[in-house]
């Protein structure tokens, strides 16, 4: 008697949309991380272009816009770049949703399964008070997936240039350069 036989995957048509709906998806997330690498590249250009032009309108003198300048422009791009960053993640998170819910829909129930409102009624009461404020964790989440798409790995560029910016603006107030 061979009890594990897997049946062969048969698509539904909630599977079929849910396949479309995450090749969207996909494509859309391939789309917004181009994005973000021409962000990069645009903000180093854009620098170097206005800076450029600053130096000649000032004279060839070192003067307190040229910093400021040099401080406003990555800080921008920072800010456009982690909004990309951020939907980009939100998308991610929809693709592994659809992906998940096209596996439960094949996967066999099991039977000793609980369903969400027994295991709460069954804890405690400061458990079901946390599930009843679901908005605090909702609100913590979105606000780590807001620091996360700020300060991430791929946000270096952009921490560089302001760091570097405030190190020479620093020198040029004390008179090291002129």
């Amino acid at each position: 008697m061979q009890t594990n036989i897997k049946k062969p995957y048969v698509k539904t048509i909630d599977d079929e949309l849910d396949w479309k709906t995450l090749d969207q998806l996909h494509n859309a997330t391939l789309q917004i991380s181009g994005f973000c690498y021409e962000y990069k590249k645009f903000c180093i250009t854009t620098e170097f272009v206005v800076l450029t032009f600053l130096v000649n309108f000032t004279k060839n003198n070192l003067a307190h816009v040229l910093f400021i300048a040099g401080l406003i422009i990555p800080v921008v791009f920072w800010i456009l770049d982690a909004v990309a960053y951020f939907y980009q993640k939100k998308l991610r998170d929809m693709m592994n949703k659809v992906r998940s819910d096209i596996k439960t829909r094949h996967q066999k129930p099991k039977n000793n399964t609980q369903h969400e409102g027994e295991k709460i009624a069954k804890s405690s009461w400061f458990s079901r008070l946390i599930a009843k404020s679901s908005w605090l964790s909702s609100s913590m989440k979105a606000f780590s997936l807001v620091i996360n798409a700020t300060i991430n790995h791929s946000m270096w560029i952009y921490a560089f240039l302001v760091i570097a910016d405030l190190f020479v603006w620093e020198l040029f107030i004390h008179g090291y350069i002129k």
